[in-house]
């Protein structure tokens, strides 16, 4: 090690080209590789709301959310399904893998719902279906 020492510090010109030279393939470096500062990754996450005037919260989750959840899982490349009710409606939040196409998401995502519309009950306005 004192060798080294010796070395480095016995010949100050050579270091200091070899700091230089390494400092220039650095700035070199990060120039060449292509850096976002704000990437565009599109990740499907669609949310779904069901209208039912006079439904309980607790009626919500049963009648409206349970049906249409146990159709989204069916759903190829659904990540997470967080489901909220409320007094007169409830909401879906289906997250899908951000390698999915977000089209195909969007018609299996319809497609899910359409077979949920039929265990609905009949009062139930038409599901809305918004993409985030």
């Amino acid at each position: 090690m004192n060798r080294l020492i010796d070395t480095v510090v016995g010949r100050p010109r050579t270091t200091l080209l070899l700091l230089f030279m390494i400092l220039l393939t650095g700035i070199a470096s990060l120039r060449s590789i292509p850096v976002e500062s704000d990437p565009s990754i599109a990740v499907p996450v669609y949310v779904i709301q069901l209208y039912n005037d006079g439904i309980s919260a607790e009626d919500g989750e049963r009648l409206l959310v349970q049906p249409l959840e146990n159709e989204l899982r069916s759903v190829e490349g659904v990540e997470e399904i967080r489901p909220y009710s409320g007094e007169s409606n409830s909401t879906v939040v289906v997250e899908f893998d951000a390698a999915q196409d977000v089209d195909q998401a969007l018609l299996d995502v319809r497609e899910a719902v359409d077979r949920a519309k039929v265990e609905l009950p009949s009062s139930t306005e038409e599901p809305v279906i918004q993409e985030q």
